[in-house]
């Protein structure tokens, strides 16, 4: 199956640089050289290429920038879980670490451009494909997958950049890209929209029809259930959590280790996962984890950009499973010359199978069953306290990770909050490095320390404008109709 996934990929590529441009691109085009979508939707293989198009842009999330830099720094540096690598001079990896957000950083810029990338193909998928003549059942299927990563990219849009245009046809020339922001909760209102309409027709995971890397019911459902906990829809969110672990499509793996192993990747446990392949779209994002040039990995750039901030580290338990599974401070050298030993680093997504530089097969996890575990633990005692259905959900994940209920270490029931309080801290020692934290520390307005608002990364201190990202530079330069956020 994976194989048979990973040769669609081989077009990708050219199908993106060719059809499906971001409004960005089209503001430095000549109208004159649009290719007319009329010659290129026309049958069932076109529709799986256009599809395939969207997915294209999900890996460059997490590919380089330039040296010792990747654009999902944009949600690790912010956190409370990383600190800037020391040994890489970035000036703006060093500003989202220190809180000082630059609309000219360019981590900022690519996720915007990138986003809309995206979400312009969706769009064209969406309006063009229902024409095709073809199968109907996978015709249906297409459209699912789009609207899914409509809002998926929009999801995340939304929670940095707050109030974004909010674009429904796909972008054919000049006349609509100086679009106007709409307001949070219109986008918030198609993301759901979208959501549903993307559940109707997607496979359940573990059905012959579900290729690796493609969205399934369960990625749907569980996106929407994390919309829902967002905007403290708590019933909601409950509800839908419980359909997707109910639904016995996913579990967790026995050892927590293995969801981040590569030869295990697209297991029971990825709902959702950026997908990559060695020979024909190899990930990096492994060797930005890399202790600095200390000889550990041959043939691989140890670059040492990102750390575990040290508070963080020293969080975890010595008797939580996931403190060794997810960090190291020691590792045998490359040439066998004896035990290299170093600070606490990040060996999450160590990958000993690399042969070349940057030649990884790891994929990257957004959505495992963990998550829809805590999730469901979240909700449900926003709802209705720490019962058993939210004590079971949350134990199932602390158990993996060789730690004792919640009900045998404390007096959990004293409060709903303290509950709530677990469940925030468990979800970062399960989540950590995996683009949930700093989400969680917006939504839940808090830190490792305390409040978010004053939170002091030991780099720069958070402040109250911070909550949103500055709209890209570029963007406001080329669409007069943009308003920059306040305090930018």
């Amino acid at each position: 199956m994976m194989k048979n996934y990973s040769l669609k990929y081989i077009t990708l590529f050219l199908i993106l640089t060719q059809i499906f441009v971001g409004c960005q691109e089209f503001l430095e085009e000549n109208p004159e050289t649009f290719i007319s979508p009329n010659a290129y939707y026309r049958n069932a293989e076109d529709a799986l290429s256009a599809i395939n198009a969207v997915y294209a842009i999900l890996p460059r999330f997490y590919q380089g920038i330039a040296y010792g830099e990747s654009v999902f720094f944009t949600l690790e540096m912010p956190s409370d879980q990383a600190d800037s690598g020391t040994g890489v001079s970035v000036v703006d990896q060093d500003r989202l670490d220190a809180y000082i957000y630059d609309p000219a950083i360019r981590h900022l810029r690519l996720w915007w451009q990138y986003s809309y990338q995206g979400i312009n193909a969706a769009n064209s998928v969406l309006h063009y494909v229902p024409e095709i003549e073809m199968n109907e059942n996978a015709k249906k299927r297409i459209l699912s997958e789009a609207y899914y990563l409509r809002a998926y990219f929009y999801f995340d849009l939304v929670r940095l950049f707050g109030a974004v245009p909010l674009t429904l046809e796909p972008t054919l020339n000049i006349s609509n890209v100086n679009l106007t922001r709409n307001d949070v909760s219109v986008i918030y209102d198609q993301i759901i929209q979208d959501l549903i309409n993307a559940e109707s027709h997607l496979p359940v995971a573990g059905s012959i029809a579900v290729e690796n890397g493609r969205a399934t019911k369960g990625a749907a459902s569980t996106l929407l259930a994390k919309v829902y906990l967002t905007l403290e829809r708590w019933e909601d969110a409950s509800n839908k959590a419980e359909e997707v672990v109910n639904s016995g499509a996913y579990q967790l793996f026995d050892d927590y280790a293995d969801a981040f192993d590569v030869e295990s990747k697209n297991g029971i446990e990825h709902i959702f996962s950026i997908q990559f392949e060695r020979t024909i779209i190899s990930s990096n994002f492994h060797a930005w984890f890399l202790p600095r040039y200390r000889g550990i990995q041959a043939n691989t750039e140890e670059f040492g950009a990102i750390l575990p901030n040290i508070e963080f580290y020293n969080s975890y338990s010595d008797d939580d499973y996931r403190k060794t599974a997810n960090f190291y401070t020691s590792y045998p050298a490359a040439d066998g010359s004896g035990i290299v030993e170093f600070e606490p680093h990040i060996f999450k997504y160590f990958d000993p199978t690399v042969d070349i530089v940057g030649g990884s097969s790891m994929n990257y996890p957004k959505i495992r069953f963990a998550e829809t575990l805590l999730i469901l633990a979240e909700a449900e005692n926003e709802v209705n306290g720490p019962n058993s259905k939210a004590l079971n959900a949350i134990n199932q994940v602390r158990n993996r990770a060789l730690l004792p209920n919640l009900e045998n270490t404390e007096n959990y029931q004293s409060t709903k909050e303290y509950f709530r309080n677990a469940i925030i801290q468990e979800r970062s020692w399960e989540l950590a490095y995996e683009g949930n934290r700093y989400f969680d520390m917006l939504r839940t307005d808090s830190s490792i320390s305390g409040d978010l608002i004053g939170y002091d990364s030991g780099s720069g201190v958070f402040k109250s404008h911070n909550v949103l990202f500055p709209i890209p530079q570029r963007e406001i330069d080329n669409n007069t109709s943009l308003v920059q956020n306040d305090g930018y």
